[in-house]
């Protein structure tokens, strides 16, 4: 019986192996030169090509996070592509929730990988499965009571601190809160192992970098004060809607009468967009992982209304012209849908276990 089990781990490896290798080979079939082609992941590659970090090519991240790319980076620029978009499949697949329903789960599934922010992710090779990976690693981390599993997914997430902001500072206040002293320390020393050395090596080049960062030059920026302020509202307006959205937020997750969740993770994030000076809209595919996909599974009318604006824009592909002038304006508004209702469920949740 044991010789059985091992040679199925053994071939479900191998077939695992196998399929990595197709999907990385047929991905880079795609051309990479094209100007609409791996736009992040070109950066990337200039950057860390070679067992370096280099910021020079538009490249904002921390440094100790862009040594995590070497790995794929060391090949060559399709192969490198390939690798992230596969790895980037993988984490977006085994974060779906599995409730009772094989069907509701595999429509997740479907709806995920299919949407257009997905889409995007998978050619433009962006960051997003650490931010996933990361926030999934810090929940579990809470729950088993692990420093050095908490040090990973703080990492994970600070791979782009505009995004996971809020969920970072929510995370390590509940660790000081709920841990022993000596799980916090550890925590700090495994986060500071890896971040100082990086810091000492390339904290003046990344620093510069961050002071070249053009936010309100940017199309896809749908940073909801940028995206507001564009639209003529009064800059006390802005302020006002801002502490708003900071303050609901707080208030919904502040005192949780349930053990953190993905749907409470989720929102962390999707505030955090909201209230940076910079929101990538395909950054939304995290937020609907986390957050959108257990209301679909739950409520599948409401999760599938949010899910249809995460495939409108494939209507619009040869409007070149209006998406350059409305695109961000439209994903900071699916972005306030999706904090609406996210924000409704929760306090739904939370009436439910009062109750």
């Amino acid at each position: 019986m044991k010789r059985l089990r091992t040679a199925q781990t053994v071939g479900s490896l191998l077939i695992f192996f196998l399929l990595a290798v197709i999907f990385v080979w047929a991905f880079s079939l795609f051309p990479v030169d094209k100007p609409d082609q791996a736009l992040d992941w070109k950066n990337f590659y200039l950057s860390t090509h070679g067992f370096r970090i280099d910021p020079d090519h538009r490249v904002f991240n921390p440094p100790w996070t862009l040594a995590l790319l070497w790995p794929f980076t060391a090949w060559s620029l399709p192969v490198s592509r390939g690798l992230a978009a596969f790895v980037t499949l993988i984490v977006f697949v085994l974060c779906v929730p599995r409730n009772k329903s094989n069907l509701l789960w595999l429509a997740s599934i479907f709806l995920l990988l299919l949407s257009y922010p997905m889409l995007r992710n998978l050619i433009d090779g962006n960051l997003e499965a650490l931010i996933l990976g990361g926030a999934l690693l810090g929940l579990c981390a809470l729950r088993k009571g692990n420093p050095y599993l908490f040090a990973i997914g703080i990492l994970f997430l600070s791979a782009k601190i505009q995004e996971s902001w809020l969920l970072l500072i929510f995370l390590i206040f509940d660790a000081w809160r709920n841990w022993p002293r000596s799980y916090f320390l550890k925590t700090i020393l495994g986060v500071g192992i890896v971040i100082v050395p990086f810091l000492a090596w390339k904290w003046n080049e990344w620093f510069q970098a961050l002071q070249s960062f053009p936010y309100e030059n940017v199309v896809t920026n749908s940073s909801m004060r940028l995206v507001m302020t564009r639209l003529g509202l009064h800059e006390v307006v802005v302020w006002i809607i801002w502490f708003s959205v900071l303050l609901i937020t707080l208030w919904v997750i502040g005192r949780p009468k349930l053990e953190l969740n993905s749907e409470q993770a989720g929102l962390l994030i999707l505030g955090g967009l909201l209230l940076s000076n910079y929101a990538g809209a395909l950054s939304l595919v995290t937020v609907v992982a986390l957050g959108v996909l257990p209301i679909f599974q739950r409520k599948p009318i409401v999760g599938l209304g949010l899910l249809f604006f995460n495939f409108l824009p494939y209507a619009f592909l040869s409007q070149i012209e209006l998406r350059f002038a409305w695109e961000n304006v439209y994903w900071a508004g699916v972005l306030v849908l999706i904090w609406v209702i996210l924000v409704w469920e929760l306090k739904i949740q939370e009436s439910v276990s009062v109750a």
